[in-house]
Formats: C-alpha cells, structure tokens, sequence
C-alpha cells in the first residue's frame, strides 16, 4: 500500500490496500493545488473505490491487478471479492 510521487504537484501514484476484514476507509491527501481524496468500501461481495483528484494532477491508481490512469475529476471502480 502506499502514496507515490512522480512528479511534485503534477503526478502521483496510489496503491491502496484492500484489506479482507477492512469493509471501509476514507483518505486525505492535502497537496498544494488541492486535496487528492480516496474511500474504499467493502460490501455485498464487491470492492468499490472512489477516488477524486484536484484539477491538473494525474493519479496511477493500482486496484488488484489493474491500473487506472487518472486526470482531474470524480473517478469510480469496483470489482467483486472473487477476482
């Protein structure tokens, strides 16, 4: 799990944890141009990210085995427990 730079105040990486017995967690991240916020809920056998990135950066956000190239905006993913 963990939060990335890769390039200051443009670029950035997430790698969340996806914990088994974690069904919720919310995360802040205050940057100088905005604040990168994430929330991660478990329930009725699905995973669900939502990730809201401030105007001009851009998030690679890894979910399972998967990477989402992020821009600025309100960003949704789920997936099911069995994957």
């Amino acid at each position: 799990a963990g939060f990335t730079i890769n390039e200051p105040n443009k670029s950035y990486a997430l790698k969340p944890l996806l914990p088994e017995k974690l069904s919720f967690y919310e995360l802040k991240i205050p940057l100088l141009y905005g604040e990168i916020y994430l929330k991660y809920e478990q329930k009725y056998g699905k995973q669900t990210l939502i990730v809201d990135v401030p105007f001009g950066l851009e998030i690679e956000l890894s979910f399972g085995k998967e990477t989402f190239l992020l821009s600025h905006g309100h960003h949704h993913a789920e997936r099911s427990d069995e994957i």
